[in-house]
């Protein structure tokens, strides 16, 4: 690939993983348009250049002149995409404010209450469970709803090893 400008925004699109509906539409600009800029048929002009390289997080220097890297980025462009995949991917969020070793003060008050709701859970099966354990040995469904409110307890002590260990 040659080192045009037509050539930078391709790459800046591809880069992106955008489609040149996408990128138009970002732009906005059609997608003949974005395809007569990569094919060099029409040069763009500055405030356009300027839009694609904001949409591609690719460095504005670069795109324009070819000098620098391509993959330069500002910090508010690398701040967007932070911001993104930690809304986007629960887990990485969970994984950077553990090492971090932050919560969102919401978050926080959301977990003790989760946490606090639990436990209440619990203790009602448990005084459940010890009405029904005095109910005697021969009534089936004493039997069977012992078993189920055991198995509710289990399955509530498990959801509470979680929270205590999150730090609830």
């Amino acid at each position: 690939m040659e080192n045009t400008l037509s050539d930078r925004i391709k790459q800046a699109r591809l880069d992106q993983k955008l489609s040149r509906a996408e990128l138009a539409s970002r732009i906005e600009s059609s997608a003949p348009s974005v395809w007569r800029f990569e094919q060099g048929e029409r040069i763009p002009g500055a405030d356009m250049v300027l839009k694609i390289a904001k949409v591609c997080g690719c460095d504005l220097e670069w795109l324009m002149t070819g000098q620098g890297k391509a993959k330069e980025q500002s910090d508010e462009s690398a701040k967007r995409q932070l911001m993104s995949l930690i809304e986007r991917d629960e887990k990485f969020r969970a994984e950077v404010l553990d090492e971090l070793s932050l919560r969102p003060p919401g978050e926080v008050i959301r977990n003790i209450r989760i946490y606090s709701f639990l436990q209440a859970q619990r203790n009602e099966w448990n005084e459940t469970l010890e009405v029904l354990e005095r109910c005697g040995d021969g009534e089936k469904v004493c039997k069977d709803k012992l078993k189920e409110i055991k198995e509710e307890i289990a399955y509530l002590d498990v959801l509470l090893e979680v929270g205590r260990k999150q730090g609830a």
